[in-house]
């Protein structure tokens, strides 16, 4: 009941990859003109997830049958101003976020577990509220890159009570000062930034059955990730909101102080604002941004597997390292 008349790509888009040439030659080159549906859904190389049909559908153009095969409808469908799922609704027409957050733990679940391809969806009735829901990527720089500066030029000019091991060679004003002091902070606070960013993507935004079923848990976990697995091709959607960000810096300040204290302490705290921002601007090139550099079309590829196939592994997003660590690769 798929019917697909496939044409040769153009001959200089073959040559600018000789990849995708092989790709087409072993995967698609024998199907013109032919019914693909047992090819398309068992036989190609790569075995399309539940989540990609659904995005699949935002491009279909129409169906043939032969009066013996019946369509199979793919929840949830997005027609007009509603999504339908097998059984129950959600309106476009009103704000999406007290619709979702109504629902028991189980279709809260199946709602952000199947993305969808839909850009600028209302999720309150309140145009206040909805106004700031949306955020553009320049936001995260405007706000951050600035707090960055400000933590670092007080790490390295203000005076600390506590002393650390290295604050001679990291304050300003020190006789012994030394600026690979200061880039070896930076470097410390993108390590343990990865992990950090490790972490909280696996046992903070994925809790999953885990999140108590109530209303304030659905709310709080639906912005820091739900909302993102929902509509994660919405480039307004991907940046997290300050009023999460703030209030987790405004906690890891103690920890990272305390057990890094002193000017050095300070400097590696300034340098995780600095490695939010990069990865901000990854994770939103990753979703929204074509690359043709290596290392960012290999793992944009990875975190689409952890949106599309595998939400349970994947975890890293500006990197892989502490899913090899923790065996939690998408295989």
């Amino acid at each position: 009941f798929f019917f697909l008349m496939i044409r040769r790509p153009p001959r200089s888009t073959q040559s600018r990859s000789s990849a995708a040439s092989d790709v087409y030659k072993r995967q698609i080159k024998g199907q013109q003109g032919k019914d693909i549906t047992k090819f398309f859904k068992g036989g190609a190389y790569y075995k399309h997830s539940d989540e990609a049909l659904n995005l699949l559908q935002y491009y279909k153009i129409g169906t043939i049958t032969d009066g013996k095969a019946t369509e199979i409808v793919q929840y949830p469908l997005v027609v007009k101003d509603k999504i339908i799922y097998k059984d129950f609704e959600l309106s476009l027409s009103k704000g999406l976020v007290n619709q979702i957050i109504a629902l028991p733990l189980s279709k809260y679940l199946e709602v952000i577990r199947k993305p969808l391809k839909h850009e600028g969806a209302r999720l309150f009735d309140n145009d206040f509220l909805e106004k700031q829901s949306f955020i553009k990527l320049w936001h995260v720089p405007a706000f951050w890159f600035p707090a960055f500066l400000i933590f670092f030029y007080y790490a390295l000019f203000r005076p600390v009570q506590n002393m650390g091991f290295a604050d001679k060679f990291c304050n300003w004003h020190s006789q012994d000062f030394n600026v690979i002091f200061v880039i070896l902070g930076l470097l410390l606070a993108i390590g343990i930034w990865t992990k950090f960013e490790y972490l909280l993507h696996r046992f903070g935004m994925h809790l999953d059955e885990n999140i108590p079923d109530n209303k304030v848990c659905k709310f709080i976990h639906f912005f820091l990730h739900g909302l993102h697995h929902l509509f994660p091709l919405d480039g307004e959607r991907v940046p997290l909101p300050n009023y999460i960000v703030i209030p987790t810096f405004a906690v890891l300040y103690y920890p990272v102080t305390c057990l890094i204290p002193g000017t050095f302490g300070r400097i590696v705290f300034a340098g995780l604002l600095l490695a939010y921002n990069f990865y901000e601007f990854t994770h939103y090139s990753l979703h929204v941004v074509p690359s043709k550099m290596f290392y960012f079309k290999d793992i944009k590829a990875y975190h689409m597997r952890h949106h599309l196939t595998s939400p349970n592994a994947g975890y890293g997003v500006t990197n892989k390292l502490w899913d090899l660590v923790y065996g939690t690769n998408p295989k």
